[in-house]
């Protein structure tokens, strides 16, 4: 499944390329991070998430698309007396629908998308379990704002739902820098 999700990333990305020339506000305009709790709708507790997030420009005047790599951790324990850690590595592309609004002083989007996920169990030292990793698709729905703070940052927002067996809420915080 590794092999065909790299597959996966590395057709998008010359693809992406090919796509660019057809549209020329697509590119890399902004990068920044984010960071958040993850909440799961799981025995597991609440854990954290932080991530790279890059806009790539726009297909039309309202369709955005956005990329992410993202870092989650949550744990739960069993019995008191062994603790399981999950972990999930994400790349991750977002399509965002971008009102126009120009009375306040943000920029509101609806959106979703999928992500190659790697993701990895690890069970307590004191376990007789092995760890356990797989690699998978997964879909995803987010909501956010963007607010300039100066003329080359911006804050932003972002409700976003994984949708997976273990399926997390990620409110995050963060910035972006205007290259």
């Amino acid at each position: 499944m590794r092999k065909v999700s790299l597959l996966i990333v590395i057709t998008l990305i010359i693809s992406g390329a090919a796509f660019a020339e057809r549209y020329p506000d697509m590119g890399l305009k902004k990068i920044g991070l984010r960071v958040g709790p993850a909440v799961p709708d799981s025995p597991y507790k609440v854990g954290f998430a932080f991530g790279l997030s890059a806009d790539l420009g726009k297909l039309h005047q309202i369709i955005g698309v956005e990329g992410n790599v993202e870092y989650m951790r949550v744990t739960k324990t069993v019995s008191e007396i062994f603790t399981y850690s999950h972990s999930d590595i994400g790349i991750i592309v977002t399509g965002k629908i971008i009102p126009e609004v120009r009375e306040l002083p943000f920029q509101p989007y609806l959106g979703g998308g999928l992500g190659v996920h790697f993701l990895s169990d690890k069970p307590d030292p004191n376990s007789s379990e092995q760890p356990e990793s797989e690699t998978r698709l997964e879909l995803h729905i987010a909501a956010g704002a963007t607010m300039p703070i100066t003329d080359t940052i911006d804050g932003t927002f972002t409700f976003k739902v994984n949708l997976s067996d273990i399926s997390t809420y990620n409110p995050y915080l963060g910035v972006l820098f205007k290259l």
